[in-house]
C-alpha cells in the first residue's frame, strides 16, 4: 500500500524541520511543493529558504542542498546523494 503525495509531503516537512535544527540558522526553510515530484514509488521534495521562495531573494537561495527522498510505501525520509540527484534528473523528477 502506498501513501498519497500529500501525506508524503507532510513527512518531508517534518524531516526538513528536524534536519534544519541540526544545520543551524541558515534562514527559515520550507518545502518547494510546486517543484517537488513523484513517480509513485518515491517523492522527491525540494526545499529552499522562505526568503527565496516567497520573495525571490536570490541572495538567500540555497546552493548545493540535496532534495529529500520519501519512500511512498513506508514514509521513510532521507537526503539524496549527489549520484541519486543525477539519476533523478535523468528520470525527469528533478529539474
Amino acid at each position: 500500500m502506498f501513501i498519497d503525495e500529500d501525506v508524503a509531503l507532510s513527512y518531508a516537512e517534518r524531516f526538513l524541520e528536524e534536519k534544519s535544527k541540526e544545520w543551524g540558522e541558515e534562514g527559515a526553510l520550507r518545502l518547494d511543493k510546486e517543484n517537488s515530484s513523484s513517480d509513485g514509488d518515491t517523492l522527491i521534495a525540494l526545499y529552499d529558504t522562505i526568503a527565496y521562495l516567497d520573495h525571490g531573494d536570490e541572495k538567500q537561495r540555497l546552493g548545493g542542498n540535496m532534495p529529500i527522498k520519501v519512500d511512498m510505501r513506508t514514509g521513510t525520509c532521507r537526503l539524496l546523494s549527489f549520484e541519486e540527484v543525477l539519476e533523478y534528473i535523468n528520470k525527469g523528477l528533478i529539474q
